[in-house]
């Protein structure tokens, strides 16, 4: 969340960052609903910014104003942001509210004047638009804007602190007292691939000492600048506790260097012995809402100040004994501390399954990330499991059952059902047209190098429509939510399927299993390793090598 420019020695907050600082918005809202505009001479993409000074710490708070203008009386500033047809304008101004008055600040602390009139304007793909506007004095602005900065500043100082220690990282001591034969050209090898930005794979004998060989000379790329930060991706719990273990003994001779394991939500979760249930966490669970007088946010800022004051390296057990204490989401809590942290220890469905992977991390690009990939001869498989889906008859009777218990009636489910159903009955008719009989027993298959178009429109309405109704329905059961994964996944792998694909189909008179089967991941790897600078696969059984750099999109490494 927060930059260090060494150059300026300054924390950089983007107004954006800054008012995510707000913890509650009074009883009535700053914005009214108005018609006006900016005049045409208005000047565009305005940069705003300003440095503070505060216990020892410069924060720099800066962003882009779209419109200003001044008529030498007042100064005006407008705000443009997209905005989803169904979203509602007024809900929209409230949650901006903020934002608009860190700008509005900005704008005053570097132009002068007592006043500004702040357009917030909202705008659709139809190009419809909404506006509001606030006159807001320089002394209100400048409480909220103080009030901000003083909840940002603990996280500024630990920003800074850590970006004034990394440096030491390139003078770190190999952490055991030898370097076993074949790990310093092991440890070599991966410090260049670092630093040239590319990807390596290793295959070193049970016993060198592979993860550490990766580990340490990615820590040292840190202090140099040519990594920002470190996944360590393992197939395994052991694997993973080995990553943790060795980003541990590092941070015993740094203590600056920070390392957090991540493990999945349904593990984390403080209602799992309850059964699991995503859409409960979504939507109603207590621990994601206010609390008395204390807001989620509020809670989850006190927690994380506790644990990165306390400590350096962060297990899923101290994390949820901390999140247990401040009432919050141990899950929500270990991905929020993880962005305070240099390592990053978790299963490979983080960074390579699409559709659960580190969206903070991975979905805008601002980093040098090194991928360190434990027991890599595991990718090909794992990814080929994680790229592949199936579908089967008795899934629509599933649904059907599911629709008559909690959505009787319901038009809309029994019309895209009916849709998937036709489509399935349809490709049954391809596997029965190649059947053969055994006996008594009438089995076939169908083959295609693509997906019939009815099915995939038929799943996709079929998803959506019942992933719509759940969201509206205020109970659902396990079931249904188990149902609507299964759509999801379908249609989610639908939109990956490729050459490297096929689609098949297999079946008797009674059943029916389509799949959706993953070849070859190579080019599903490589798409996911390009979020990172750098990438150093190992493992004791990669051979033959040439196929692993292939099947594993490495084969330029």
């Amino acid at each position: 969340k927060f930059r260090y420019s060494a150059e300026t020695g300054a924390v950089l907050l983007s107004c954006t960052e800054l008012s995510s600082f707000a913890r509650s918005k009074g009883s009535a809202p700053l914005f009214s609903p108005a018609k006006e505009s900016m005049p045409s001479d208005s000047e565009i993409n305005v940069r705003l910014a300003a440095a503070f000074e505060e216990e020892g710490c410069t924060v720099c708070v800066r962003d882009t104003a779209e419109l200003v203008y001044s008529d030498g009386v007042m100064n005006y500033l407008e705000l443009r942001r997209e905005k989803r047809k169904r979203q509602n304008a007024s809900s929209l101004a409230r949650s901006y509210e903020a934002f608009a008055a860190v700008m509005g600040y900005l704008l005053l602390h570097e132009r002068g004047g007592g006043a500004v009139r702040i357009i917030l304007t909202f705008y659709d793909s139809d190009g419809d638009e909404s506006r509001f506007s606030w006159t807001a004095e320089k002394s209100v602005l400048s409480d909220i804007f103080n009030s901000l900065l003083r909840r940002a500043l603990p996280f500024c100082k630990i920003c800074a602190g850590r970006a004034q220690a990394l440096p030491e990282l390139t003078a770190l001591p190999f952490p055991f007292h030898s370097i076993r034969e074949g790990q310093r050209e092991f440890i070599n090898r991966a410090y260049r691939a670092i630093k040239s930005g590319s990807r390596l794979l290793v295959s070193a004998p049970t016993g060198i000492g592979k993860t550490m060989s990766a580990l340490y000379p990615a820590v040292r790329a840190l202090g140099s600048g040519e990594c920002d930060r470190i996944f360590c991706l393992c197939a395994k719990n052991v694997t993973g506790r080995a990553a943790a273990d060795g980003a541990a003994a590092l941070s015993a001779l740094a203590p600056s260097l920070r390392s957090v394991t991540v493990i999945s939500k349904e593990k984390m979760c403080a209602f799992r012995e309850e059964s699991f249930s995503s859409l409960r966490c979504m939507r109603s669970c207590t621990l994601m809402k206010k609390i008395g007088a204390a807001s989620y946010e509020s809670r989850r800022d006190a927690a994380l100040l506790n644990l990165l004051n306390s400590s350096s390296v962060y297990t899923p057990e101290m994390i949820m004994k901390c999140a247990e204490a401040y009432y919050l989401c141990p899950y929500e809590l270990s991905l929020d501390l993880s962005e305070y942290c240099d390592i990053i220890v978790c299963d490979y469905n983080y960074a390579f399954d699409f559709s659960i992977r580190f969206r903070r991390y991975f979905d805008e690009i601002r980093e040098k990330h090194v991928f360190l990939i434990d027991e890599a001869h595991n990718l090909p498989k794992r990814a080929r499991d994680t790229y592949s889906a199936s579908l089967d008859l008795a899934l629509t009777d599933r649904i059907a059952a599911v629709i008559d218990e909690e959505f009787p009636a319901d038009e809309a489910l029994t019309g895209a059902l009916g849709a998937l159903t036709e489509a399935l009955g349809e490709i049954a008719g391809y596997v029965k047209a190649e059947s053969e009989t055994d006996g008594e027993n009438e089995y076939g298959f169908y083959k295609n190098s693509e997906i019939p178009p009815q099915l995939v429109s038929a799943a996709a309405v079929m998803s959506r429509t019942f992933s719509l109704k759940l969201r509206e329905k205020s109970a659902v059961s396990r079931r249904a939510e188990k149902l609507d994964s299964e759509l999801r996944r379908f249609v989610y792998v639908c939109g990956l399927f490729d050459s490297h694909y096929t689609f098949f189909a297999e079946g008797n008179a009674k059943e029916l299993t389509v799949r959706l089967i993953c070849l070859d991941p190579s080019v599903l790897l490589d798409r996911a390793m390009s979020a990172a600078r750098s990438s150093i696969l190992f493992s004791a059984t990669l051979s033959p090598i040439d196929y692993f750099a292939d099947i594993c999109g490495c084969a330029d490494a």
